[in-house]
């Protein structure tokens, strides 16, 4: 889906860097920084089953956002593919 060049590492994109940056994508996906996607309820209180699981943003409904969620669904699909 697109090519990843560490600036002043030398790394080669054989798969590590690309790896390290999806690594880092989905890290960012499941924080407080980024309101794309939101704990679930049982995330939240710390009860249950599912407690490491996270939701789509039902208030997320920016252009912006939604941008965003198009490019999720691409990162999506690549996984799958790959």
């Amino acid at each position: 889906m697109f090519k990843v060049n560490f600036v002043g590492e030398g790394s080669v994109d054989a798969g590590g860097p690309y790896n390290e940056v999806i690594s880092a994508i989905t890290e960012e996906l499941q924080s407080k920084f980024l309101t794309l996607l939101v704990p679930t309820s049982n995330n939240t209180h710390n009860v249950g089953d599912n407690r490491d699981a996270w939701i789509v943003n039902p208030s997320a409904d920016s252009k912006h956002m939604l941008d965003m969620y198009v490019f999720l669904g691409k990162m999506m699909g690549v996984a799958i593919r790959t």
